[in-house]
């Protein structure tokens, strides 16, 4: 029974040096992508975009009110509830887009505005 509970000692202990070498070997890599400023620039331009999200989500689909939407999402946007606002306000009317101009008739000139009758009028 010794030697089973001292083999067993052994590989446990041979396992916790390979998991704590695999754990300094990823902390390092962690380190280094800290310490690396194309991943603060990269983190810094991805948590711009999803706060500007409903203001580009807003742009995108053409929204009616797209100032109130921008202003709500920059004043509250960094409480979540202004955010939540904002999101909902970029799924909100969108604007829609000029008809086509009204045609423009005039008058006849040589009309005077009096009845005249017709072939199908019978008196």
């Amino acid at each position: 029974m010794c030697e089973t509970s001292e083999n067993l000692l052994a590989e446990a202990s041979s396992h916790r040096s390979a998991v704590s070498w695999n754990d300094a070997r990823r902390m390092s890599l962690m380190q280094a992508l800290a310490d690396g400023y194309p991943f603060w620039i990269l983190l810094f331009a991805v948590l711009i975009v999803v706060y500007l999200l409903p203001t580009l989500i807003g742009t995108i689909r053409g929204v009616d009110q797209l100032a109130l939407v921008f202003l709500v999402n920059l004043i509250g946007g960094l409480t979540g509830v202004g955010w939540l606002a904002a999101m909902i306000l970029a799924f909100g009317p969108r604007r829609l887009p000029p008809g086509p101009p009204l045609p423009h008739y005039e008058a006849v000139p040589e009309y005077d505005g009096t009845w005249m009758a017709g072939p199908r009028d019978v008196r």
